[in-house]
């Protein structure tokens, strides 16, 4: 039995035509949405366990849309934890060596 299917990429997204029905599956990369998503609080938070390589920012600070404000290094790894927005920094909540868990806020931006 021979069926046909109709599939078409647009961006993140691919979108699929079966029996009749449309579906779509767009692609989830968790880190990049740790990265660049706020807290309920307007915090960035760490994306998993690790350590504070280096703090970009101080309280105060404005900062335009993806300015690298964290440095996380984690699984041998450094991560980049940027700003979802622009906005001033309001609070820091890690420091240069300190060790993290995955979730914990790091940086709170208004």
């Amino acid at each position: 039995m021979r069926r046909s299917h109709l599939a078409i990429r647009r961006g993140n997204a691919l979108y699929l035509k079966w029996q009749g029905d449309l579906h779509t599956i767009t692609r989830l990369d968790p880190i990049a949405q740790a990265d660049a998503s706020d807290s309920q609080h307007g915090g960035l938070t760490a994306p998993m366990n690790g350590s504070i390589v280096r703090v970009l920012v101080e309280v105060g600070q404005t900062v335009e849309i993806g300015a690298q404000l964290v440095v996380l290094e984690a699984m041998k790894m450094e991560h980049s934890i940027r700003a979802a927005s622009a906005g001033v920094v309001t609070a820091l909540y890690c420091h240069e060596g300190e060790m993290v868990n995955e979730g914990a806020v790091l940086v709170e931006l208004t």
